[in-house]
């Protein structure tokens, strides 16, 4: 048997091409045709050439009936914590990592246009009048809502679903919304087990919520076998759904359920990647199989036409997986990003054009909406109108979110996290732009007359009380700085501040993260309240003081709106307990649940509860446990991100950055190496390797010249000074690091071996370069 694209070998028993990766097509006699439900004809001769029936009855839209018989979905109930999505065990999974941060939202309520939407992420729609979008009850059952496009008013519940529970495993069951035939549609998980072993199928909703049925059932999306578990990216346009990897696609006939070859639709034989669809053309790179690339030209072919060169954009291997998302189709461009920038293609003379850049933390956190793109730089939302390329900041919007959605008027729906259908919606107005939350308590705010808008919420400025409390920590624990050794990496000092309304109450509450000095790595969490204009101290304590990981982090957890401190029992307690702190229904702050550790972590809790954890962020990593490379990136990343939101959060209380901060701190570890020294006007030189001993120290071999060696010790404060002293020579001076290199200075009566400095060196200030530089 020979693979039908390349010609490749393959045994008997292959489902693909070990080459290029395509289906095996398999004969009845081979595998015997799946079972069909009620409503389906078994027509089908021979499964090389499906002609599967639609299982729906189409809603009489237009005044005739559908085809076959009508298959309701039963309408279900609870909700767990998402571990994935997934088609064939792991399609959606794969999807939602690989195929798009970056989201155009898809409007109008009759069909797809002429531009292909990819899906991977796709959680909120909208129409002319209604924004539809995935969510939770307040009981944390999976549901669809809907809600006005003027974000007014209660979201309204239109479709419950079932989660998807195992042992300790739980997830989200839809994903993939889209709106198609006036009607709401969307991949569900049907059924699941822990290997993976799952069923799926496009299911559709009306838009008032009263009707629903089965759109494409799971043996028409299995036509070809277990295929879809190996697709990475799911698309809409029109009539159409195109499920694709970087190998092949497919597309489905959203009218008949009919799943094809991109050889049998577009006549496209060997391998080709899809991108996009933009008015009758299919997009698509051609993979180097042999070398492992992607790209770099961007080809375009249309039913009965032949294939066209369009353009060029960066090649892509395994290892850069990340390096482009999915490309966007819009009017005559094709929008896309690398690592660095957002870009647009010109489909009909090629050329591209950089429009932003961003964070390289951040990157595809941007969506696309009607008149332009939403992206993240700097700690703040951005949004650049694609027409006039006029960029517009908000400086209100914090934090950076997981996920970004485009919504009606140019909203923009932010997704905290992907374990939670919870978001907040920024809408642009004449002031600036206003935030309104949509989440599970969001439904309870509105009942009690409480506007769910963040915006004047605040009865106190806690602001100036705030700030007096956090100076005075700075000056008592220092600010933010980072300590270690060669293997380990932690924060000290003040190392967080966050505002958060711990019982949705209007006023925020101070949390504030130190390390006092000598005692440990684990911080200390104090919880500020502003009662009758004062400040009020509601809590201070450890959240836990012992762990056996490479890595440790603190989350605050939130259920039903509302944050609680978790406070964990010594690892010698059997079993652990968690014991989370906040507001009870008195208004009272203390201990309010405690939990067994491991049902609290698996979502698995007697009384049904729901927590979530969120603003999670490092202070400790052991390069021991997670080996030197992964240590060194995530170093960097834990420094980075603790000293942007430092920054931030320091600015919204109005307070100056202290001047030994994060970026005068002094790391001997960032200037291990080799350095080198040149006498003007001479061939006299020098050489200094150095190594961290601690954190503020470094000690090396120095050798000049020809002539004779020494060791050094070098110890330095935050601000990049200290003093240099010679184990041997018997001389002491001053060092500076500046500019990226390293200074020594001595005075005339300072002696080595027995001669003067100057007169030895013509000098008595020596300039140390990395030994890679000029001097």
């Amino acid at each position: 048997m020979f693979c039908s694209k390349c010609g490749n070998p393959l045994s008997d028993d292959a489902r693909f091409c070990s080459v290029c990766g395509a289906p095996v097509k398999i004969s009845q006699e081979a595998s015997p045709v799946p079972q069909q439900p009620a409503g389906i004809s078994d027509e089908t001769e021979n499964i090389q050439t499906p002609k599967p029936e639609p299982l729906m009855q189409e809603p009489n839209f237009n005044g005739q009936m559908g085809y076959g018989a009508a298959t309701p979905v039963q309408k279900k109930s609870k909700k767990g914590l998402i571990i994935g999505l997934s088609l064939g065990g792991v399609l959606l999974a794969v999807i939602l990592a690989v195929a798009l941060i970056f989201v155009f939202c898809i409007k109008g309520g009759s069909k797809g246009d002429g531009s292909s939407i990819p899906l991977g992420y796709s959680t909120v729609v909208y129409d002319d009048q209604y924004t539809y979008f995935l969510s939770e009850t307040e009981t944390w059952e999976p549901c669809i809502k809907r809600v006005s496009n003027d974000l007014r008013g209660k979201p309204e519940i239109l479709y419950e679903a079932e989660e998807i529970k195992g042992d300790g495993w739980s997830q989200y069951p839809m994903g993939c919304i889209f709106l198609w035939n006036e009607k709401i549609c969307f991949i569900e998980i049907t059924k699941a087990t822990e290997q993976g072993d799952e069923e799926y199928e496009i299911h559709w909703l009306s838009k008032d919520g009263k009707e629903n049925g089965t759109l494409v059932s799971y043996e028409q999306l299995n036509t070809y076998g277990d295929l879809l578990s190996q697709m990475e990216g799911c698309y809409f346009f029109e009539d159409y759904l195109i499920f694709g990897n970087r190998q092949f696609f497919y597309r489905l006939d959203l009218n008949t359920g009919e799943l094809c070859e991109q050889e049998d639709f577009l006549d496209l034989e060997g391998s080709a990647c899809f991108v996009a669809y933009n008015d009758g053309y299919y997009y698509y790179l051609v993979p180097d199989i042999e070398n492992n690339l992607m790209g770099e030209t961007l080809y375009r072919k249309a039913v009965d036409s032949e294939e066209e060169e369009i353009g060029r954009v960066p090649s892509q291997d395994d290892d850069d997986v990340e390096k482009y998302f999915s490309f966007i189709s819009k009017e005559d461009y094709l929008y896309y990003a690398d690592l660095d920038n957002i870009y647009r293609l010109n489909i009909e003379d090629g050329n591209t054009e950089t429009l932003a850049s961003y964070d390289d933390d951040v990157y595809n956190r941007f969506c696309l909406s009607e008149n332009g793109l939403y992206y993240y730089k700097d700690m703040t939302l951005h949004f650049l109108n694609t027409e006039t390329l006029e960029e517009t900041i908000f400086d209100k919007v914090e934090g950076i979110p997981n996920f970004i959605h485009a919504g009606a008027n140019d909203a923009c729906w932010m997704q905290s996290d992907s374990t939670s259908q919870r978001y907040n919606c920024f809408l642009q107005d004449e002031q600036g732009g206003s935030y309104t939350y949509f989440g599970e308590e969001s439904n309870a705010a509105v009942e009690s007359g409480q506007d769910a808008s963040t915006e004047e919420q605040e009865t106190v400025n806690t602001t100036e009380l705030y700030a007096s409390i956090v100076e005075s920590a700075l000056e008592r624990y220092g600010s933010l700085s980072f300590g270690g050794s060669e293997y380990e990496c932690y924060a000290k000092g003040v190392i967080k501040l966050d505002l958060k309304d711990f019982n949705q109450d209007g006023t925020d509450e101070l949390v504030m993260l130190y390390t006092p000095e000598g005692e440990g790595v684990f911080p200390v969490i104090d919880v500020w309240t502003v009662q009758n204009g004062e400040a009020i101290q509601l809590f201070s304590g450890r959240s836990k003081n012992e762990s056996q990981e490479s890595e440790i982090t603190f989350s605050l957890y939130e259920n039903a709106g509302c944050f609680y401190i978790p406070v964990y029992d010594s690892l010698d307690h059997n079993p652990v307990y968690v014991h989370l702190y906040g507001f009870d229904e008195n208004g009272n702050f203390g201990e309010v649940y405690q939990y067994e550790n491991n049902a609290f972590y698996m979502n698995q809790l007697p009384d049904g509860k729901k927590f979530a954890g969120c603003n999670t962020f490092s202070f400790y990593f052991n390069a021991q446990f997670s080996g030197v490379d992964a240590y060194e990136s995530q170093k960097r990343t834990m420094e980075e991100s603790l000293q942007g939101d430092m920054e931030y959060m320091l600015n919204e209380l109005g307070i100056a950055m202290p001047e030994n901060s994060s970026g005068n701190t002094f790391s001997a570890y960032d200037y291990e190496g080799n350095w080198t020294w040149q006498q003007e006007d001479s061939d006299m030189t020098a050489s200094l390797q150095l190594k961290a001993t601690d954190e503020s120290t470094l000690s090396g071999e120095l050798s000049f010249y020809r002539f004779f060696s020494d060791q050094l010790t070098i110890t330095m404060s935050p601000d990049h000074t200290g003093t240099v002293t010679s184990d041997y020579g018997g001389f002491q001076g001053t060092a500076r690091f500046e500019a990226g290199n390293l200074y020594f200075s001595f005075e005339d009566r300072i002696f080595y071996y027995d001669r003067e400095i100057s007169e030895a060196f013509g000098t008595t200030e020596f300039c140390f370069v990395p030994a890679n530089s000029s001097t």
